[in-house]
């Protein structure tokens, strides 16, 4: 008989109820083999004789899709899956062989974790071993430590009981100790040479008189032999030496003399006392010019100076520019020399100070303080306790710094009844702008409108103390020379304002030629004439109308928003400064440049500092008038500054 109920249907047949819709949802290989096992058990239990066909046509079914490729898989897996009586048939299969089933994944799940447990036993073991060892180690570590506290208690006690005065007084016994042997010593290399000289003597009276071979040999040998003994002398009195030496340092050592220092300064303190720092200073006076310096001369000072400078080693001058570096020098606190190195700054001032009668020429006197003084600038001052000191209240005394002005400072102070104390004061900041001017030289930075003033001050922060202002004289002057490139400060604007920068380029440098010139004045002229010669208290009708209106017109230029660019305002300072310079040097009837070419190049150009295509446009201009004035200093200045800018992504600026 042909049996033509389907295969969902056949297993609708045992399950006795209908074959539920299909799922994607698939059943493994594992799944179907313990099926088809399930219909093995049952076939045997429930012996279904009649329906033997239909059976073994279900374990065809379970058979081929084992051994396929997933033929007949929908089936099984939408039945056992998706229908009710399917998921009842697999859960009683499951519960009938739930032994059968999970045996073989409990023995694999037991012996996993027996073999964890023992790697796990495994590792606390060794993690408990070292954890003892560890203990161990710590334990000797702190005993090691207590034993160390113990000696350094020990020898801080000991060197409790010793106290600095006896540690001195220790060292200074040694010390003449060995001064003793060391006497003792000459003294005994004095007797040795001296009985050399006599040996030598009764070897040379001999060698004359008698010319006895045997006599000679041994006094040869003997002379031989106190050579040696004056050798060994000599070796050990170099010792004896350099052990003094290094007794000494050990009494000069820092750590020795800070203790000191502090030791006294606490007992200063606990008893009352004060503290002064009071140098012991000694001015230079230099010798005084026997001429006067009057309206009429100060071209043959001017000259005499160029003369001099002509007569050494170094940068040349001509008339105009050694006129315009005195001037610029007399009319304001701060003069800038800017310009690149080996073009001559520093060795300029320098002679220039020299021949002016500020050095002296005997440096015999080490101690003695000259009316000019070469400051090199660190890098990184950021205050006055740079350049001038400050007060040390732990020790309760006045620290200068190394730069020695607070010692030139009140060396300016210093009156003499021999010799007037109405000289000029100059110091040099070399290398100015390593650090910035206006941080150190803040103190001076606010005198700068007032230095022609008497009774300027500067607080020190002595407190309590009649040194505690240092006072400004009105005869002190700077100057600074700077340099522009990565390793410095820019200039700041305020500081600009107050300062002229005189530009020195490259140029040939002369040798020293010989000369019979005298200068008329032989000696230092006082600041109050060189005060009343270069620094006029009447400006008055300072310009000629047509330097007024080429100042008037630049100022225009410069201060015009021209293209949008923002105006370069030229304060009433720098104005006032331009007036007081040409009256000057006007009546110095300067023989090459023109009085306000230089006024523009040191007063007005330095504040140039812009960029962009309409700044440039308003340089252009005014190197176009400069050129029209022939105002040439400045003209080459600022072409120069357009020139670079141009370079530098249009950027344009003095330094």
């Amino acid at each position: 008989m042909q049996d033509y109920i389907s295969d969902s249907g056949l297993i609708t047949y045992y399950t006795k109820n209908g074959f539920g819709k299909n799922d994607k949802n698939s059943l493994s290989r594992t799944e179907a083999g313990k099926l088809k096992a399930a219909v093995e058990a049952y076939k045997k239990t429930n012996k279904a004789v009649e329906n033997n066909d239909r059976l073994n046509r279900l374990k065809e079914i379970l058979d081929s899709y084992l051994n396929s490729e997933g033929v007949g898989l929908e089936i099984i897996d939408g039945y056992l899956n998706n229908t009710q009586n399917g998921r009842d048939f697999l859960e009683s299969f499951v519960r009938q062989n739930r032994d059968i089933l999970l045996k073989d994944k409990a023995e694999e799940l037991r012996k996993r974790l027996e073999e964890q447990k023992e790697r796990n036993d495994l590792e606390l073991s060794k993690l408990s071993s070292e954890i003892e060892q560890r203990k161990q180690e710590l334990k000797q570590e702190e005993n090691k430590v207590l034993n160390q506290r113990k000696i350094s208690e020990q020898e801080i006690e000991e060197i409790k009981k010793k106290t600095a005065a006896q540690i001195k007084e220790d060292s200074l016994k040694g010390q003449e100790d060995l001064k003793e042997e060391i006497r003792q010593l000459e003294k005994l290399k004095e007797d040795l040479q001296g009985e050399v000289e006599a040996i030598n003597l009764d070897f040379s009276q001999l060698t004359e008189k008698l010319k006895l071979p045997k006599e000679i040999q041994h006094i040869q040998f003997t002379l031989e032999d106190r050579k040696r003994q004056i050798s060994e002398l000599e070796r050990t009195n170099y010792d004896l030496e350099k052990l003094v030496e290094r007794q000494m340092a050990k009494l000069s050592s820092p750590d020795l003399s800070i203790v000191m220092l502090e030791h006294k300064t606490i007992s200063q303190i606990l008893s009352g006392q004060k503290t002064t720092y009071n140098p012991k200073i000694k001015p230079y006076f230099p010798k005084r010019s026997a001429k006067e310096l009057e309206d009429n001369t100060r071209g043959d000072y001017i000259e005499g100076l160029k003369k001099q400078l002509e007569g050494e080693d170094g940068r040349q001058f001509n008339y105009d520019e050694v006129g315009n570096l005195v001037v610029t020098m007399m009319q304001s606190f701060l003069t800038v020399l800017a310009g690149p190195p080996g073009t001559g700054k520093t060795s300029t001032v320098t002679r220039l100070a020299k021949h002016m009668g500020l050095i002296n020429p005997d440096s015999s006197d080490a101690d003695q303080i000259n009316r000019f003084l070469n400051i090199p600038v660190g890098k990184g001052w950021v205050s006055n306790r740079d350049l001038i000191g400050f007060w040390n209240g732990l020790k309760n005394i006045y620290q200068p710094s190394r730069s020695g002005l607070y010692e030139f400072m009140r060396a300016a102070e210093i009156e003499s009844s021999e010799f007037s104390n109405d000289l000029l004061n100059l110091v040099l900041l070399d290398e100015a702008n390593l650090s910035s001017i206006e941080h150190y030289w803040s103190d001076f930075l606010t005198l700068s409108d007032t230095f022609n003033n008497d009774g300027n001050k500067i607080n020190l922060g002595i407190q309590g103390s009649e040194h505690q202002y240092l006072t400004i004289p009105k005869s002190l002057r700077f100057i600074a020379t700077i340099n522009s490139d990565e390793t410095t400060e820019r200039l700041s604007p305020r500081l600009l304002d107050r300062a002229p920068v005189i530009s020195l380029t490259h140029c040939q440098f002369s040798l020293p030629t010989v000369n019979d010139f005298e200068s008329l004045f032989g000696g230092a002229l006082p600041y109050s004439s060189l005060h009343k010669a270069f620094n006029p208290n009447d400006i008055t009708f300072a310009l000629s109308d047509a330097e007024d209106n080429n100042l008037k017109s630049i100022i225009t230029t410069l201060s015009s928003g021209h293209n949008r660019t923002a105006p370069i305002h030229i304060s009433p300072r720098k104005i006032q400064s331009i007036h007081k310079y040409c009256k000057t040097a006007n009546e110095l009837l300067f023989q090459r440049y023109q009085t306000m070419d230089f006024a523009i190049a040191q007063h007005i150009l330095p504040v140039i500092n812009g960029y962009g295509k309409g700044y440039r446009d308003k340089l252009v201009q005014l190197h176009q008038k400069l050129g029209d004035y022939n105002y040439e200093i400045s003209r080459n200045l600022l072409g120069n500054i357009i020139e670079q800018g141009d370079e530098l992504t249009e950027s344009y600026s003095f330094f």
